[in-house]
């Protein structure tokens, strides 16, 4: 009885006020840090969908975590009633790649650190976090080559042969997998992977194809969108 007693003691407590100052500097904080990390993710991600789309929620992730925590921090029967709403809502989150989820659990951690009045662990935390990445980053940039989508398209004729066309993609490329075929009497449609070392053989390649081939159409898909 006692302890039932301690407990309505505990839920009916008054929440301790939040200087408004401090409330307002943590939020500007977790703003300033998350638009940081909205910058580095879209700069340096190696996620495939669009960076800078996700990126831009960043600051809303963060802020609101730290508000909330700011909130219900003080008082055990507001953390209470934090996890009774949020057990009726279902988050739906469209997490196509491992690297956005990462992200998102650093914006939330950011606004977790400030709105717990935990700022000078979190910047550092986060200053490191971002160092470590930026040199993952470099390190796979020294070894990684280009992979692209090229899809081709053109018009049948005495000159147009496939064994040529895959002859000159193969000799102009460091790695050819070839996917889709597709020939027609007037058209020719080839769709395949290509691995280059550079963009600067890439330029090498779309040259050539148009000297070889006048008419032909390109169309080639890569993790920063479509070229063509």
């Amino acid at each position: 009885m006692p302890a039932m007693n301690k407990v309505e003691q505990i839920l009916s407590s008054v929440p301790i006020e939040v200087p408004m100052n401090l409330l307002v500097t943590n939020i500007l904080l977790t703003a300033l840090f998350a638009s940081v990390l909205a910058w580095f993710y879209a700069r340096f991600g190696q996620s495939l969908s669009n960076r800078e789309k996700l990126s831009r929620n960043f600051v809303l992730v963060s802020t609101t975590t730290a508000l909330i925590i700011t909130i219900v921090k003080s008082s055990l029967a507001l953390s209470l009633g934090l996890v009774g709403a949020l057990s009726i809502v279902r988050f739906r989150a469209a997490i196509k790649e491992p690297e956005e989820l990462g992200y998102l659990f650093l914006a939330i951690t950011l606004g977790l650190g400030f709105g717990a009045n935990q700022g000078m662990i979190t910047v550092i935390s986060f200053l490191i976090i971002l160092v470590i990445l930026y040199l993952q980053s470099l390190f796979r940039g020294s070894f990684k080559k280009e992979s692209l989508f090229i899809n081709l398209k053109l018009a049948k004729n005495k000159k147009v042969d496939l064994s040529d066309l895959l002859e000159c993609l193969t000799d102009n490329v460091s790695k050819l997998d070839l996917r889709r075929v597709e020939d027609t009497q007037k058209e020719l449609h080839l769709g395949c992977m290509i691995e280059l070392l550079d963009s600067e053989q890439l330029n090498e390649l779309t040259k050539l194809l148009r000297k070889k081939y006048p008419k032909i159409s390109l169309l080639l898909v890569d993790s920063s969108g479509i070229a063509r």
